[in-house]
């Protein structure tokens, strides 16, 4: 018997089929390099793009290592993501150290959310020491180019007087910045404050308003805020449902036995209002909440590093590394 050419499965030749899963391979990729030029941060945009699509997730090495390719390549969104990964151990090892030099890398290249990580780095002493003076420099900076978060962050030191003095009226102007840009803190700080007069005249319909929408986007200081407004029908409609519901949720983040005592006492009398079925139904409704996804504003221009304090070698400890 003559022995003829191996066969594939459906009597074509190995050959044929190589070269057809090697066309196919090649369209594909193709395909995926044209959609990573369509994407902010390239292959490695698309790549978490995919990811989120697929499994509601970016986490993963494989998605990583996509970024780390174009970040290494210098391209700015990707060094921002490869911070994020190696600072939340985003389906790999945490690495504070190097997800700062990754920020700083970003941030150089003119990224203002990336300064604004830098910012956060240095406020909480990650992968840095801490330094609240410089923390805040950073912080204006990226606010100035536009960065909410940083507004917020920014906001804050104001509030509580870390970094510098003390001044409730800058820290009131840069929530309403942060609250502009759409950040979920600026957006509940301000809230709060409108809600209580506290530095601006009193507005119930706006505070409720702001809180709300950080409550939407996952804020859980702005869940359990919501919550009570809620159940007394202050600057929302009185609506004990959905009072119990914004407390199931802001109880998720209580990271604090401060938090669980004010879960606590909003609690009880929230359901004595309400009957098992709504009981039941506000778990329900709670169970199936997904935040509110805000894509964050573009740059309003490049961000400029501010100078390091002359009185240490902080400079060195936030260098760039290879």
């Amino acid at each position: 018997m003559a022995v003829g050419r191996p066969q594939g499965r459906r009597g074509e030749p190995v050959t044929r089929r190589r070269l057809h899963l090697q066309l196919a391979a090649a369209l594909l990729a193709g395909a995926a390099a044209r959609a990573a030029e369509r994407e902010p941060g390239g292959a490695c945009g698309a790549a978490m793009k995919a990811a989120y699509e697929a499994t509601g997730d970016t986490d993963s090495p494989t998605v990583y290592a996509a970024c780390l390719i174009e970040a290494e390549r210098g391209d700015a969104l990707s060094q921002f993501n490869v911070g994020g990964f190696l600072q939340r151990g985003g389906g790999i090892a945490k690495d504070l150290g190097q997800a700062l030099v990754w920020f700083r890398r970003s941030a150089e290249q003119g990224n203002c959310r990336a300064a604004g990580k830098v910012g956060y780095c240095l406020s909480e002493g990650l992968g840095t020491e801490r330094d609240l003076a410089w923390a805040r420099a950073w912080f204006r900076e990226a606010a100035e180019a536009g960065n909410g978060e940083a507004a917020y962050n920014l906001g804050t030191m104001y509030a509580r007087g870390e970094g510098g003095p003390r001044d409730l009226d800058e820290a009131i102007r840069w929530y309403r910045r942060s609250a502009e840009a759409g950040d979920r803190g600026g957006q509940g700080a301000l809230g709060f404050r409108l809600l209580a007069g506290q530095g601006v005249p009193q507005d119930l319909a706006e505070g409720g308003r702001l809180t709300a929408l950080a409550a939407a986007q996952g804020d859980a200081e702005a869940q359990r805020n919501l919550a009570a407004m809620h159940a007394d029908g202050v600057g929302v409609p009185r609506d004990p449902g959905e009072a119990m519901k914004w407390l199931l949720l802001g109880v998720r983040g209580a990271r604090s036995d401060e938090m669980w005592r004010h879960f606590e006492g909003t609690r009880d009398p929230v359901v004595r209002l309400l009957t098992r079925v709504q009981i039941e139904q506000a778990r329900e409704a709670a169970a199936a909440f997904r935040p509110r996804r805000v894509r964050s504003p573009p740059c309003l221009r490049d961000f400029r590093p501010p100078l390091a304090p002359a009185k240490t070698t902080r400079t060195r400890v936030i260098a760039l590394t290879e």
